[in-house]
């Protein structure tokens, strides 16, 4: 028998409240009227309607349309799960169907009634299908040939593992993101990696998996520039949740500290570019170390925890970018000191100087070393006040953190004094940040090594030579600071086993900086250690 359109609607209107309750299992016959309507020549249409109108529902902001199938949401996830329990060969079929159409709908029904457990806690939608033979189909199109099939897919691994806490859920979840993030598609990687930031975000230990930080900090070296950049970010953005994480920070701390490392080592990875390096540096600088905040001690306790669980590979790329800034400042300086003369000599050695600059500032278009010349010939040069500022705080005797920063700030207020035709203000002001992030700029002072190396004074001795190596490479770029009494006192007052290994010559020359340091350093080991030797290796 074939009906009209208009007479099914009104049957199935009939039936859906009987269905979508656990109480209505008792009643065989609103089962067996389905059932037919589902097994006849009508089976297309019904589950197209029953399908859409649900779509609908989560559609409609509010839930006041009379009209509407369904109620409420409650009574769309109860039809639900009895369609799964009842006549899972309904849900199988729509997300085995050929029609990518139909494969996005009904996911896009799973991403929303997932989503229901954000606002209604009772509505446990994934518990109940996680036991039905629907879930593996669902898995199964994490690995659907449609990329925006699978980037559904991401978002509603995103919902379960913010909103569920079954084991199974959770356990099927990471194992379906650490797949996507080796993706073969870019877009998804980019999409599996943003599902980690957002993941960890809300629930951080959702994320300490084992293969899923693997995948996730291998993607730092993806072959995709975005997915690059990206993964860097969203790496250290990780890392950052995780290190504070109380249940993170004894028991997952190796998977914690992979991420960070994954960020670090690309600074010194074959053929990198001085973009990427950029890029790093800014991860490094702004959320592994949080250099900008105001906060001293939560800074040190961020660079301690970096220089304590990063790889070798790692602390190699902090020194690389500590003795590059060290350069860069040199360099700068002696563009501030050509400026000061007028001889067609030091103009030829200025133009060189700023080319040479230009290709660590990643300004390899014509414009942008226009800018960064007109930046230094125009409007540097032209006040000689500014000049001799720059060159104090860019030479090895500033130790004032105000003065550097009353420097910048004069600099910028320069930019805006008048704006060229052929960039903007803000293109300049950017490249002054560029400047100023690559020449490692208000990142160390007094108080900061201050209480950097009381934090050295309390790891245990195993840190010892990572610390030692630390402090010779701060004693290298920012000599100026260990002259300081306060600096030289706090030394002395190290323990004896870091005093040891900053006094031995196979690790370190820092005790050569100052005569009086190294004189200390000999008296506190020779009374501590009676029969310590004289000899020149201490």
């Amino acid at each position: 028998m074939v009906w009209s359109a208009n007479k099914l609607n009104a049957y199935i209107d009939r039936l859906i409240p009987h269905l979508a309750f656990k109480k209505a299992l008792t009643n065989l016959q609103h089962y067996e009227d389905f059932a037919y309507l589902i097994t006849n020549e009508h089976r297309d249409y019904v589950i197209d309607y029953c399908l859409d109108q649900i779509i609908a529902k989560f559609a409609r902001e509010e839930d006041t349309d009379e009209s509407e199938l369904f109620e409420d949401f409650e009574m769309v996830a109860g039809f639900f799960i009895n369609i799964c329990a009842n006549w899972p060969f309904i849900v199988s079929s729509e997300l085995q169907s050929e029609n990518g159409q139909k494969r996005c709908r009904l996911l896009l029904i799973l991403k929303s009634l997932f989503s229901l457990r954000q606002a209604y806690k009772h509505i446990t939608v994934a518990r109940h299908l996680a036991s039905m033979s629907v879930w593996d189909d669902m898995l199964a199109r994490f690995n659907d040939g449609d990329v925006e099939i699978r980037i559904i897919c991401l978002d509603i691994a995103s919902v379960l593992l913010k909103t569920e806490s079954s084991y199974k859920v959770i356990t099927d979840m990471r194992k379906c993101i650490a797949r996507r993030l080796l993706d073969r598609r870019f877009k998804v990687r980019l999409k599996a990696i943003h599902v980690v930031e957002n993941v960890a975000s809300v629930s951080a230990e959702k994320v300490c998996c084992p293969k899923l930080m693997k995948n996730f900090a291998s993607r730092c070296a993806d072959t995709s520039k975005l997915t690059r950049f990206s993964a860097l970010v969203s790496n250290a953005t990780v890392h950052q949740i995780l290190a504070h994480y109380s249940i993170t920070d004894k028991i997952f701390v190796n998977h914690v500290f992979k991420v960070s490392s994954a960020c670090l080592e690309r600074y010194k990875a074959y053929e990198v570019e001085e973009e990427e390096k950029i890029h790093v540096e800014t991860v490094f600088q702004k959320i592994l170390v949080e250099f900008h905040i105001s906060n001293t001690e939560r800074k040190v306790k961020n660079f301690v925890r970096l220089i304590k669980h990063s790889t070798n590979d790692a602390l190699r790329s902090i020194a690389a970018m500590f003795l590059f800034h060290r350069r860069m400042r040199n360099a700068i300086l002696r563009i501030l000191n050509l400026l000061a003369q007028s001889t067609k000599l030091a103009m030829l050695q200025l133009s060189k100087c700023l080319d040479s600059i230009a290709n660590y500032l990643h300004v390899p278009d014509v414009e942008d070393h226009e800018m960064l010349n007109f930046l230094f010939r125009n409007r540097i040069k032209n006040d000689t006040n500014l000049i001799e500022n720059l060159r104090k705080v860019f030479g090895d005797n500033c130790l004032s953190q105000e003065s550097m920063k009353q420097a910048l700030k004069q600099l910028h207020e320069k930019v805006d004094e008048f704006e060229f035709n052929d960039w903007s203000a803000e293109d300049e002001h950017h490249l002054i940040d560029v400047l100023v992030l690559r020449s490692g700029f208000l990142l160390i002072d007094e108080t900061f090594l201050l209480c950097l190396l009381s934090e050295l004074n309390t790891l245990p001795d195993v840190y010892n030579i990572r610390s030692a190596s630390l402090l010779t490479l701060l004693s290298v770029c920012y000599p100026q600071y260990f002259r300081l009494e306060s600096i030289k006192k706090a030394l002395a007052s190290l323990n004896l086993k870091l005093i040891i290994t900053l006094s031995n010559d196979a690790f370190t020359s820092l005790a050569r900086f100052d005569e009086n340091v190294n004189a200390t350093f000999r008296t506190i080991i020779e009374n501590t250690i009676p029969f310590a030797s004289s000899s020149p290796e201490y």
